[in-house]
């Protein structure tokens, strides 16, 4: 039975690829790019592992409740570390007609070579529409293009499903959510001193309520 390491999932954002979407974000990263977004992601987690037929439970749930969602985005962490519970994710919702984006650290080229001996690697690469890669390169920040951190990083097009024009018509968004227990939560891209200042001032709002 595979499981996943699921450090989130949040249920509907506009921030993480084409259209409105459902974003899991994996535990784990052997990458660790310096200056990533998410360092909280790279320590592997064995208490944040799940089923995978309970995770696409969850999300088919999920998606019911919102029909407006057309697709799934992978993130991390890195997707590929855990690329064989992943693809079973994806190709049960591409089946189900849903876009599948995976962001990764890793280049194409090198998914490829690892491909060859990894099954895994392969079959999420079958099953994603749109691959978003390359390392994040903290002195090649990209502020002009959506959902890139670094000007290294390209869009691949896996399918027909998307195209530059899904691109050109998108920029970069940050989402922020604030939790009944008052945690915050944000997603998309933004250089992390404007990240700073933003939570900076919503926890000042908060205190002020």
């Amino acid at each position: 039975m595979n499981t996943l390491q699921v450090a989130q999932i949040r249920p509907a954002t506009r921030a993480e690829g084409p259209g409105k979407r459902l974003a899991l974000w994996t535990q784990g990263c052997s990458l660790r790019c310096h200056g990533c977004f998410n360092p909280h992601l790279w320590e592997s987690d064995s208490s944040k592992n799940r089923p995978v037929h309970e995770v696409i439970i969850e999300i088919e749930n999920r998606l019911d409740e919102d029909p407006e969602i057309e697709g799934l985005s992978f993130l991390g962490g890195e997707p590929f570390n855990q690329a064989g519970a992943l693809a079973e994710l994806a190709a049960y919702f591409h089946s189900k007609s849903k876009s599948i984006v995976t962001f990764s650290g890793f280049t194409y080229n090198s998914l490829l070579t690892q491909g060859a001996s990894h099954p895994g690697v392969s079959a999420l690469l079958a099953h994603t529409d749109l691959l978003i890669d390359g390392p994040f390169l903290e002195a090649k920040i990209d502020e002009k293009r959506p959902w890139l951190g670094s000007t290294n990083q390209q869009y691949i097009f896996l399918t027909d499903r998307y195209s530059m024009k899904d691109v050109e018509i998108n920029q970069d968004k940050v989402e922020v959510t604030i939790a009944p227990n008052g945690e915050i939560h944000v997603n998309g891209w933004a250089p992390a001193a404007s990240i700073e200042e933003l939570t900076k001032a919503i926890l000042m709002e908060m205190e002020e309520v």
